[in-house]
């Protein structure tokens, strides 16, 4: 037996042959060799709904979160933790059910069929599941009493704000 540890990584052509004593000497005989030695490289997909625009990304309970990974071979496990928890296989994507609102940590890796395992990665999020706040203020000089919301004419101000993300927008109607 030998071994082929010296080998860089990438693909080998590894050629062999016997010979007798007699000087008869086969024709070489070869096989194709990969040399895996690149750690996979995972990254995380975050579902619907989310916010991107803001750092970390902000997400609800029920917003599917999963990983992508690449290798030049074949993947043995992902394995991931949210908020030190412990390490769960991945098999498919998740949400943060039990979780707490707030900055969220979740921890990933994975392994190749050669063990070759990446660095450990992190992704930050903020799980927000509070709705923003309206509040209503009619326009100055449009009230045809100071004691009732009764108004002649103009309009008004609706005034939203979220703690924890950004509004994305108000929506409002009269009668309806």
């Amino acid at each position: 037996p030998f071994r082929l540890t010296n080998l860089a990584g990438g693909a080998h052509t590894f050629l062999w042959r016997a010979r007798d004593r007699a000087g008869n000497m086969e024709t070489f005989r070869s096989i194709e060799l990969f040399r895996d030695v690149t750690p996979p490289r995972t990254i995380a997909v975050i579902g619907n709904p989310k916010d991107i625009a803001v750092i970390p990304t902000r997400v609800r309970r029920m917003t599917p979160i999963g990983v992508s990974v690449t290798d030049e071979s074949a993947l043995r496990a992902t394995g991931y933790s949210i908020e030190g928890g412990p390490s769960t296989t991945y098999v498919s994507p998740f949400a943060l059910t039990n979780t707490a609102e707030g900055s969220i940590r979740l921890v990933f890796a994975s392994t190749d069929i050669f063990m070759n395992t990446e660095t450990t990665r992190t992704l930050l999020v903020r799980l927000d599941e509070t709705p923003p706040i309206t509040a209503f203020s009619l326009a100055p000089a449009i009230l045809d009493s100071p004691v009732s919301n009764l108004i002649r004419a103009g309009g008004g101000y609706i005034y939203a704000v979220d703690s924890a993300s950004r509004v994305a927008g108000v929506e409002w109607t009269v009668d309806g």
